[in-house]
């Protein structure tokens, strides 16, 4: 028999096979990752500008004098503790003249 050097068409073939697949592997991998990445860091985002803004209500409201009125989006005046949580539309606060 005799002893064959190099590669066969066969062989060839089936390793571009494996390389291809091995790709097409990592690049859905990567692509869905960046996909999830992008997802989440806009989560975040909403996430961190909800806190700032709540941060900045609360910081009004404790440099005010109190708390006029409160008013659903319907225009009604809520009054008293209530609990439930509520849709508001405005808060009027006293201050110092």
């Amino acid at each position: 028999m005799k002893n064959r050097k190099g590669y066969l068409l066969l062989e060839s073939i089936i390793s571009l096979f494996i390389i291809a697949t091995i790709s097409l592997s990592l690049y859905s991998f990567l692509f869905f990752g960046n996909k999830y990445k992008k997802s989440i860091e806009d989560n975040v985002e909403l996430y961190e500008q909800g806190e700032e803004m709540c941060f900045q209500i609360n910081k009004t409201i404790e440099n005010s004098n109190g708390i006029i009125s409160i008013r659903d989006l319907n225009g009604n005046t809520i009054n008293g503790d209530t609990s439930s949580y509520i849709k508001i539309n405005s808060i009027k606060c006293k201050y110092k003249n």
